[in-house]
Order: C-alpha cells, then sequence, then structure tokens
C-alpha cells in the first residue's frame, strides 16, 4: 500500500499517477470513516482499491527489472525499507496502548507481518489494521519470485497462479463467510498487474474516467443491496478494479487546483493514515469519554475523522515521508 515514493519516480505523464493518488486518498478516507462509523463495507471498498493499486504500481515500477540480476532481492528490500519502519511506530504504541500482555509468538509475528494465527486461530498482527499488510507481504513473495523470469513468464505465471488461488476460495464452501481470506484478494492484485501492463504496452486510451467511476458507483450500491456477504466482496472487488482502470487509462482530467491538490497529498500520506488512524481513533474516543463528551453523536465522530487524516498526514510528512526519503538516499549507495 506504500507506494507514494515510487509513484513519483516512474517516467511517466504525471496525470496518471495524479489520479492513483486521488484513488489513494479516497480508500484511505473510506477506512477510517468505516471505522467511526461502523461501515464495514467502505472499508472493504477501500482495502479493495489498496490491493488493486498495489499490483499496479508493483508492475509500473519494475517493468524493465525483469529477468535482471539481484531484481529480486532489490524489490524486496526497497519495499521493507518503505513499510516496516513506520509499521514498527505504529506496532509499538498499539502494544503500549494494550492494558493486556500478548504472547511472545504473536507479538513476533505481528512485527515480522507473519501470517501466524493467533490464540483464537485469526490471522492478523496485534495492530488490526495490519491483516492487509500481512497479505501485502504475501504478494511481494510471490511479485519477488515473478522477477527471477523474463517479463512475460513472470507476469503470466504469476497472474494465472493468483486467478487459480482464487477460483480455488471461490468454490471453497467457508466463501460464502469469509471470502477475503477465501483468495478473492488474489484476483484484486492480478487484476492490478494487468491493468498496469496493459497501462505500459497500450499507454494512453481515449477511456475517460467518469465512465467507469459511474460503473463502479452503480456496482458498489449493487453490492450494498446484494444480499450475500460473498457478493458484496466481489461487487465491490469489481467496483476498485474498474474505477483503477479507468483512472489508469484517463487522459485530459481537470486542471490541478487546491482542493485536488489536497487530495493528492492525503494520497502521498494514505498509507500512513491507514496504519494511525486506528490508534487515533481509540485515543480521541478516551480523550471524550475523559471529558465525558458524547463521542457517538455525528459532530463529535466527524471529528474523530478530521484529526484521523490530520494526524495520519503529519506522521506521514515528519515520519514516514523523512524515513523513506532516508532509506532511498542509503539504498542508492
Amino acid at each position: 500500500m506504500n507506494q507514494s515514493i515510487e509513484i513519483n519516480s516512474v517516467k511517466e505523464k504525471r496525470p496518471i499517477f495524479d489520479n492513483i493518488q486521488y484513488m489513494r486518498a479516497a480508500a484511505a478516507i473510506a477506512v477510517a470513516v468505516s471505522h467511526i462509523w461502523l461501515l464495514d463495507g467502505l472499508g472493504g471498498i477501500g482495502v479493495s482499491v489498496f490491493f488493486v493499486i498495489s499490483g499496479f504500481i508493483m508492475i509500473t515500477t519494475s517493468w524493465n527489472n525483469f529477468g535482471k540480476p539481484n531484481a529480486s532481492w532489490n524489490f524486496l528490500i526497497r519495499r521493507f525499507a518503505r513499510i516496516m519502519i513506520p509499521w514498527w511506530i505504529c506496532l509499538s504504541i498499539k502494544i503500549w496502548m494494550d492494558s493486556r500482555q500478548h504472547p511472545l509468538l504473536w507479538i513476533f509475528s505481528s512485527y515480522a507481518l507473519l501470517p501466524i494465527p493467533d490464540a483464537s486461530g485469526t490471522i492478523g498482527p496485534i495492530h488490526g489494521v495490519g491483516w492487509s499488510l500481512v497479505w501485502e507481504m504475501i504478494f511481494y513473495y510471490a511479485f519477488s519470485l515473478s522477477l527471477l523470469f523474463h517479463r512475460k513468464i513472470g507476469i503470466s505465471v504469476t497472474v494465472v497462479v493468483f486467478v487459480l488461488i482464487s477460483i480455488i476460495g471461490y468454490m471453497h464452501p467457508t466463501f460464502q463467510e469469509n471470502n477475503w481470506h477465501g483468495g478473492f484478494i488474489f484476483l484484486l492484485f492480478a487484476s492490478g498487474m494487468l491493468i498496469g501492463a496493459a497501462r505500459k504496452s497500450y499507454a494512453h486510451s481515449k477511456i475517460t474516467p467518469y465512465v467507469a467511476i459511474s460503473i463502479a458507483i452503480g456496482m458498489t450500491y449493487f453490492a450494498y443491496t446484494s444480499r450475500g456477504f460473498a457478493n458484496f466482496n466481489v461487487y465491490i472487488g469489481m467496483a476498485a478494479i474498474l474505477a483503477i482502470g479507468g483512472m489508469v487509462f484517463a487522459r485530459n482530467l481537470p486542471p490541478a487546483n487546491f482542493l485536488l491538490r489536497t487530495i493528492h497529498f492525503l494520497g502521498d500520506a494514505s498509507f500512513a493514515i491507514y496504519i494511525t488512524h486506528t490508534i487515533v481513533i481509540r485515543a480521541v474516543i478516551k480523550i471524550f469519554s475523559t471529558l465525558k463528551i458524547n463521542h457517538f453523536s455525528q459532530t463529535e465522530m466527524m471529528l474523530q475523522c478530521f484529526i484521523s487524516l490530520l494526524v495520519g498526514s503529519v506522521f506521514y510528512r515528519y515520519v514516514e515521508f523523512p524515513i523513506n526519503k532516508f532509506m532511498h538516499g542509503y539504498l542508492k549507495k
């Protein structure tokens, strides 16, 4: 999910990556809002967008690295450098805030983002939002293997394997109850890879982003009105794929203004917002409770959202960005 530095470094026309940043901002806001207003479906939409973007960015930033010596190792090192230190900081804060002790194995797997189940059998780190980062790490390892081969072979094999995993997950009896862990998110990542490959091969088209986004919104509404939870995730996943595909191939977007620059910055800060917002929400609720403020009123919930975005932006500007800048310079030596 943390792709802002790579986005700005790719030698492409800037508007395509502005579009992606707008989508990342929308996804981060959707996840934060879902945890404040308890709208699980909205969070699912945001995470779906993040997974599709992740596949797209990995392809576009690694397009010329397939089959090169040390490409896999360099890819993993760059990803670890981008994600791990900000994640360790937020995870440490979360553990410090918890009043109970955690098993050492769970603490270790949380810091390493390993898919090791906790005592209840749930796979996910102590800091709950990190569940998607565990999947990201799985994608990183798989994608690093694809870099060992020629581009066509590496991309084709990885996409086919991910699609097969998705099909198996869809056919599994537990899909109706928990399709995220049934494999559907592999299809989101594979779709992002295909969108990236198509963008690199065919460049701009005449597709307008508003058509794709309109269809995506329609599918999202249809998902909300559908009764099956599995169908819901399928529809919002397809909506995310269409929205990202439309934005990637879009051109002639309105020129940048203050609003778009603000949204663009929130896109840069989306990873920081994602890993900090639940900590901020918990702290704000505790403060509200101490002051005997009703934190369930609409005004206070909107204030929680604003503070979450503000703290995430500050964390990005003064923690994540300097760390990434330092690591980027260090790795270039």
